[in-house]
């Protein structure tokens, strides 16, 4: 008869009370719960994280090309002129006319920089005969340029960086025009 007391007790201890199984299920529940929101929040970080480095890349690009454009252009016979509203640059010379303009394409935004066509920067518009270089500015909504001493000032929560014209002692200053920042 002890035997048989010792088995029930043993064969009751293996089985879940209905208290157990409820408490197990809500702490199942929590860690899950806990689990969905930090794959949620690394979810959004990544993608702002992506946002970010495109930003960056395009901030990079953009600044890079604009010196490069800029220096190519520093010559007397060249005259640099900035558009009324700041979006675009023109250099002229007898004949020759480049531009460095901020355009929508296909949805997206593109400061398109004109080179002549021996400068090999870029792809080849044999209609203008001239090349062009094309920089994704998807992240920002515009471009303002504007010669240094003009009077025009920049916002602080824009990019700014300045072009300094050796040879003909011309600063242009840029503005990367950005969406403001939801809250």
């Amino acid at each position: 008869m002890y035997r048989q007391y010792f088995s029930a007790q043993q064969n009751r201890r293996r089985a879940f009370t209905l208290v157990e199984l409820i408490v197990a299920l809500a702490l199942f529940a929590i860690v899950a719960g806990s689990v969905l929101t930090f794959i949620l929040f690394i979810n959004k970080f990544g993608d702002e994280s992506e946002k970010q480095a495109d930003r960056t890349y395009a901030l990079t690009a953009i600044r890079a090309e604009t010196d490069y454009w800029f220096s190519y252009f520093d010559r007397s016979d060249f005259s640099v002129t900035v558009a009324a509203d700041g979006s675009a640059v023109a250099v002229s010379a007898t004949g020759e006319h480049y531009t460095l303009s901020f355009t929508e394409e296909s949805d997206r935004n593109v400061l398109l920089f004109t080179y002549p066509t021996e400068s090999g920067r870029g792809t080849l518009n044999e209609a203008e005969n001239r090349c062009e270089m094309r920089i994704d500015a998807s992240p920002f909504t515009g471009v303002r340029f504007y010669a240094e001493g003009s009077g025009q000032s920049s916002v602080s929560s824009q990019f700014r960086f300045t072009v300094r014209m050796r040879v003909t002692q011309q600063t242009f200053a840029c503005e990367i025009l950005e969406e403001e920042a939801e809250s």
